[in-house]
Protein backbone atom coordinates (compact mmCIF):
# COMPACT_ATOMS: atom_id res chain seq x y z
CA UNK A 1 0.00 0.00 0.00
CA UNK A 2 1.27 3.31 -0.91
CA UNK A 3 1.20 5.33 2.25
CA UNK A 4 1.25 9.10 0.64
CA UNK A 5 -1.68 8.82 -0.70
CA UNK A 6 -4.91 8.03 1.46
CA UNK A 7 -7.34 8.01 -1.71
CA UNK A 8 -8.25 5.00 -3.58
CA UNK A 9 -9.63 4.73 -6.30
CA UNK A 10 -13.00 2.47 -6.96
CA UNK A 11 -14.13 1.31 -10.34
CA UNK A 12 -17.14 -0.41 -11.27
CA UNK A 13 -18.11 -2.34 -14.36
CA UNK A 14 -21.38 -3.93 -14.26
CA UNK A 15 -20.65 -6.13 -17.62
CA UNK A 16 -23.74 -4.51 -19.29
CA UNK A 17 -21.55 -1.58 -20.61
CA UNK A 18 -22.15 0.89 -17.53
CA UNK A 19 -19.05 1.45 -15.18
CA UNK A 20 -18.74 3.94 -12.07
CA UNK A 21 -15.99 5.48 -10.66
CA UNK A 22 -15.99 6.24 -6.72
CA UNK A 23 -13.47 7.62 -4.18
CA UNK A 24 -15.04 5.64 -1.24
CA UNK A 25 -15.57 2.56 -0.10
CA UNK A 26 -18.90 2.95 1.38
CA UNK A 27 -20.44 4.09 -1.97
CA UNK A 28 -22.71 1.51 -3.20
CA UNK A 29 -23.00 1.58 -6.99
CA UNK A 30 -26.32 0.41 -8.50
CA UNK A 31 -27.33 -0.63 -11.97
CA UNK A 32 -29.95 -1.69 -14.06
CA UNK A 33 -30.04 -5.06 -16.54
CA UNK A 34 -32.50 -5.20 -19.30
CA UNK A 35 -31.42 -8.34 -20.53
CA UNK A 36 -31.52 -11.89 -18.85
CA UNK A 37 -28.19 -13.46 -19.08
CA UNK A 38 -24.79 -14.19 -16.94
CA UNK A 39 -22.64 -10.86 -16.41
CA UNK A 40 -18.98 -10.22 -14.83
CA UNK A 41 -18.83 -7.76 -12.11
CA UNK A 42 -15.46 -6.04 -12.33
CA UNK A 43 -13.96 -4.25 -9.15
CA UNK A 44 -11.28 -2.16 -9.56
CA UNK A 45 -9.78 -0.60 -6.50
CA UNK A 46 -6.36 1.60 -7.45
CA UNK A 47 -4.50 3.38 -3.94
CA UNK A 48 -1.51 4.82 -5.17
CA UNK A 49 1.04 2.45 -6.94
CA UNK A 50 -1.28 -0.70 -6.14
CA UNK A 51 -4.04 -2.09 -7.57
CA UNK A 52 -6.53 -4.75 -6.90
CA UNK A 53 -9.68 -6.62 -8.90
CA UNK A 54 -12.57 -8.73 -7.33
CA UNK A 55 -14.45 -10.03 -10.31
CA UNK A 56 -18.20 -11.89 -9.55
CA UNK A 57 -20.64 -13.67 -11.97
CA UNK A 58 -24.37 -12.70 -11.37
CA UNK A 59 -27.28 -14.38 -13.05
CA UNK A 60 -29.97 -11.94 -13.87
CA UNK A 61 -33.55 -13.27 -14.72
CA UNK A 62 -36.32 -10.68 -15.92
CA UNK A 63 -39.56 -11.50 -14.69
CA UNK A 64 -42.23 -12.68 -17.12
CA UNK A 65 -43.93 -9.84 -19.27
CA UNK A 66 -46.49 -9.79 -21.81
CA UNK A 67 -48.26 -7.08 -23.69
CA UNK A 68 -50.94 -7.27 -26.46
CA UNK A 69 -51.85 -4.73 -28.70
CA UNK A 70 -55.45 -4.30 -29.50
CA UNK A 71 -55.66 -3.06 -32.91
CA UNK A 72 -53.59 -3.86 -36.07
CA UNK A 73 -53.88 -2.46 -39.61
CA UNK A 74 -52.54 -5.70 -42.55
CA UNK A 75 -52.81 -3.48 -45.36
CA UNK A 76 -49.27 -4.07 -46.92
CA UNK A 77 -48.53 -0.45 -46.17
CA UNK A 78 -45.61 -1.56 -43.81
CA UNK A 79 -46.46 0.32 -40.84
CA UNK A 80 -48.40 -1.96 -38.13
CA UNK A 81 -49.16 -5.13 -40.75
CA UNK A 82 -48.43 -7.71 -38.03
CA UNK A 83 -50.18 -8.24 -34.83
CA UNK A 84 -47.08 -9.14 -32.53
CA UNK A 85 -47.47 -9.96 -28.97
CA UNK A 86 -44.14 -8.30 -26.98
CA UNK A 87 -43.20 -10.97 -24.59
CA UNK A 88 -40.48 -11.47 -22.16
CA UNK A 89 -39.15 -14.16 -20.42
CA UNK A 90 -41.40 -16.64 -21.49
CA UNK A 91 -41.32 -20.39 -21.73
CA UNK A 92 -44.64 -21.08 -23.51
CA UNK A 93 -47.44 -19.09 -24.87
CA UNK A 94 -50.49 -21.02 -26.92
CA UNK A 95 -52.76 -18.31 -28.88
CA UNK A 96 -56.65 -18.57 -30.31
CA UNK A 97 -58.36 -16.23 -32.16
CA UNK A 98 -61.70 -16.73 -33.17
CA UNK A 99 -64.15 -14.17 -35.45
CA UNK A 100 -67.59 -13.37 -33.59
CA UNK A 101 -69.35 -16.46 -34.89
CA UNK A 102 -66.85 -18.34 -32.40
CA UNK A 103 -64.97 -20.47 -35.89
CA UNK A 104 -61.47 -19.90 -35.18
CA UNK A 105 -59.21 -18.33 -37.39
CA UNK A 106 -55.94 -18.45 -36.22
CA UNK A 107 -54.36 -20.75 -33.13
CA UNK A 108 -50.80 -21.23 -32.14
CA UNK A 109 -48.41 -22.34 -29.16
CA UNK A 110 -44.82 -20.95 -29.05
CA UNK A 111 -41.97 -21.85 -26.88
CA UNK A 112 -40.16 -18.74 -27.98
CA UNK A 113 -42.40 -16.26 -27.57
CA UNK A 114 -42.62 -14.37 -31.00
CA UNK A 115 -46.49 -14.77 -31.93
CA UNK A 116 -47.26 -12.76 -34.92
CA UNK A 117 -50.92 -12.72 -36.92
CA UNK A 118 -50.96 -11.15 -40.46
CA UNK A 119 -54.52 -11.39 -40.34
CA UNK A 120 -54.84 -14.25 -42.08
CA UNK A 121 -57.16 -17.48 -41.47
CA UNK A 122 -55.21 -20.92 -40.87
CA UNK A 123 -55.99 -21.77 -44.72
CA UNK A 124 -53.62 -18.28 -45.69
CA UNK A 125 -57.21 -16.44 -46.77
CA UNK A 126 -57.58 -12.59 -45.58
CA UNK A 127 -60.23 -12.18 -42.42
CA UNK A 128 -62.12 -9.29 -42.78
CA UNK A 129 -61.95 -6.60 -41.35
CA UNK A 130 -63.84 -6.70 -37.47
CA UNK A 131 -63.21 -7.26 -33.86
CA UNK A 132 -61.91 -10.52 -33.15
CA UNK A 133 -61.64 -12.50 -29.16
CA UNK A 134 -58.36 -13.98 -28.14
CA UNK A 135 -57.79 -16.44 -25.23
CA UNK A 136 -54.21 -16.82 -24.71
CA UNK A 137 -52.19 -18.92 -21.75
CA UNK A 138 -48.88 -18.12 -20.91
CA UNK A 139 -46.52 -19.72 -18.93
CA UNK A 140 -43.19 -17.72 -17.99
CA UNK A 141 -39.97 -18.95 -16.88
CA UNK A 142 -40.04 -18.00 -13.94
CA UNK A 143 -43.21 -19.85 -13.28
CA UNK A 144 -46.05 -17.12 -13.08
CA UNK A 145 -48.85 -18.63 -15.38
CA UNK A 146 -51.38 -15.82 -16.99
CA UNK A 147 -55.05 -17.16 -18.57
CA UNK A 148 -56.07 -13.91 -20.66
CA UNK A 149 -58.61 -13.08 -22.94
CA UNK A 150 -59.62 -9.91 -24.98
CA UNK A 151 -60.00 -8.18 -28.14
CA UNK A 152 -58.54 -7.58 -31.22
CA UNK A 153 -59.42 -5.20 -33.57
CA UNK A 154 -58.73 -5.83 -37.04
CA UNK A 155 -58.33 -2.92 -40.03
CA UNK A 156 -57.47 -2.78 -43.43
Amino acid sequence: INTTSNIATYVWNFGNGISTIAYSSTVQPKAMYTQSGTYSVTMYVVKGACMDTVVKSIEVELPSRLIVPNIFTPNGDGSNDLFFLTANNQQEISMKIVDRWGKTVFEVTSTSGNIEWDGSNQQGKECAEGVYSYVLKTKGKDGVEQDLNGTITLIR
